[in-house]
């Protein structure tokens, strides 16, 4: 397939979706199966449109169209379908089993798309894949990370899916990843006070220890220049009995 660059490719997709409202032909010239540098086709972008379904209804009549082409490119690129790019992009007017579009899917690192939706703080998105059986709370990616270290990662402020996903399953965010990190840490490094405050609250108590490097949770937020975070995770260390052999003063 043919590559081009990705602000052409996408001045393309908007080009297309004014065509469409117009009820206009499609440009003669244009492949629906073109590659640009990041490895998508036309169908990754497809949520980023104001009107998504246009285009898609299109597309779904082309032969040889595959709605669940999957991305090319790096690891972190490498399998996402459009599913992926849905719950990444929040976008609702997809959220539908209308296409065939397999909600299930993983990426080249296991990443499923209630990861993604997880990332983006997509609460209907993932209300959507609890309704049609899709939400495997069990799954993790190559990191072992689940829905909950993806939350932490979106760098979110809103708190509607991190309380939704403790309804689902308070299990995850006891739950380590491959480096040993919990909720408590992730919400360490990426200095989010208002998260770490709501699940420092929460009963039955999160747990936490070292990780991987001998690092506990405020270990990671000194290491980030946060000295407020700092403060509150020593306390709560403290107070749960928790012994931290680099507690040092900082």
């Amino acid at each position: 397939m043919k590559q081009i660059k990705t602000n052409k490719f996408v001045h393309d997709v908007n080009h297309l979706h004014a065509y469409f409202e117009k009820h206009d032909d499609l440009p003669p010239s244009y492949s629906p199966f073109t590659l640009d540098s990041h490895g998508c086709t036309l169908t990754h972008y497809l949520s980023r449109l104001s009107n998504p379904r246009i285009l898609l209804d299109f597309l779904m009549t082309l032969k040889g169209f595959d709605v669940n082409i999957k991305q090319e490119g790096g690891r972190g690129f490498k399998g996402r379908n459009l599913g992926h790019w849905i719950m990444r992009n929040n976008c609702e007017s997809l959220l539908t089993q209308e296409y065939g579009i397999e909600w299930e899917a993983r990426t080249e690192d296991g990443s499923c798309t209630a990861d993604y939706a997880a990332y983006s703080n997509n609460l209907s998105g993932l209300i959507f894949l609890e309704k049609i059986g899709s939400l495997k709370t069990e799954e993790r990616n190559v990191y072992g990370c689940n829905l909950v270290h993806w939350w932490c990662l979106g760098g979110n402020d809103n708190l509607d899916v991190l309380e939704y996903l403790w309804t689902v399953d308070f299990r995850l965010f006891g739950e380590e990843n491959y480096n040993g990190h919990t909720v408590v840490h992730k919400l360490a490094q990426r200095r989010n006070l208002k998260g770490l405050v709501w699940v420092l609250g929460r009963e039955p108590k999160v747990e936490w220890g070292e990780d991987e490097g001998g690092l506990w949770a405020s270990d990671l937020a000194r290491l980030e220049g946060w000295g407020e975070g700092e403060r509150l995770l020593k306390v709560e260390e403290e107070e749960r009995g928790l012994y931290n052999k680099n507690d040092i003063d900082s």
